[in-house]
Formats: structure tokens, sequence, C-alpha cells
């Protein structure tokens, strides 16, 4: 399989899977290929193509995302950074700390107040983290918090005091994923950090 799979033909096609190969290629291809930069512009495989069936048009996610944080009545941009330790932005220009003045430019042209912002716009407008961050602060702030509650939550989390022995334990954590994938998949070569693309050099 060396074919390119298009999102918006292959979102809830399981079909491929079925094929001799595909899960060991697809594996491949994702362990090869970057991931694009996260940041406020998003592919037209998402924004226009996705669910269209037959049709030659599609619906808009991050549009659906946005109308869905605000029936489910999520906080706005400016509460999730309250909530996450920061203080509020009382103008435009207090979101410096964490977006570059473009991307706040475009907020402005879009929102008549700060705390108009919905969640979902002001995450995909900040800036990474880190250099090797995915997401920016807000965001990141709230996937912590989710998974800190997963983990709480979960008694049997394999980390808990009463799953496994330490020395066991210890052994586990040395497990990375690319034993993992060279375990459970038919791939001979798997970078020894699978979550990262080789590099030429």
């Amino acid at each position: 399989m060396a074919e390119d799979l298009v999102l918006s033909t292959q979102f809830n096609n399981q079909t491929i899977l079925y094929e001799e190969g595909s899960v060991d290629a697809i594996t491949a291809g994702l362990l090869e290929e970057a991931t694009l930069a996260f940041d406020r512009h998003s592919t037209i495989e998402i924004q226009g193509r996705l669910f269209r069936g037959a049709s030659p048009f599609g619906l808009d996610l991050i549009a659906i995302d946005i109308q869905r944080g605000r029936d489910h009545g999520l906080g706005t941009f400016n509460d999730v950074r309250h909530a996450c330790g920061k203080e509020r932005a009382r103008h435009f220009a207090d979101l410096e700390d964490s977006m570059t003045p473009e991307n706040i430019a475009v907020l402005q042209g879009l929102y008549r107040h700060v705390d108009d912002i919905d969640f979902m716009v002001g995450g995909m407008m900040e800036v990474p983290l880190t250099k090797d961050a995915a997401v920016g602060p807000a965001f990141g702030c709230v996937i912590s918090l989710e998974f800190r509650s997963k983990r709480i939550s979960d008694r049997y989390w394999h980390e808990n005091p009463t799953q496994f022995p330490l020395d066991l334990l210890n052994q586990m954590r040395r497990i990375t994923m690319a034993e993992i994938l060279c375990q459970t998949t038919g791939l001979r070569k798997v970078p020894l950090n699978a979550f990262r693309v080789p590099s030429d050099m």
C-alpha cells in the first residue's frame, strides 16, 4: 500500500483495515510522516470535505466544534485561561503572553471583546508551549487536567500502589512505544522514539 489516504474518504471507513498488511502499512506511514504544525490554519479535508458522503460538499469540523462548545456551555477562552491560573485578559493586548500580534489582530477582527473569544478559536491561536509542544497553554492545561482526572479516577491505573509490585512497575516503565510496535506489528524497523519523525540528517 503506497497510496495516500485522504481523511475525508477514510473517515469512518474501516474497509481498508481488512486488506492484508494494511495496518502495518498505515503504522509505517504514521511513523514516517510529520504532522502539520499546530496553528489556526486547517486543511480543506477538515474544513470542507468531512461527512460529505456522495455530496461534493462536506462539513467544516472546526465550525462544528466551535458551535458544539457554545451548545454545551463551555467557558470562553478567557474563562479557561483564568481557570488555568492566568489573569483574565481585559484587552486584546493582554493575550500577548500566549499569542502572536498577527493572531491577536485576527481575533480583534472577529470578536468585539476579549471575553467573547470561543475557547476553540482562542486555543488554536496560541503559540505552542515549547518548540516540541503540539498545543498552547490553554489546550495544554485542559488536556493535562483531563488526563489527571482520568488517571486519579481509574482505580485500575497501573501506577496505583495496589496494582503491581515496584520491580514489575519499573520494568513496565522501561518499555518503549517502539518496542510495543515491534512486538505487535510486522514492522522490522521502528525509530527508537516512535513519537518523533526520523530526521534526514
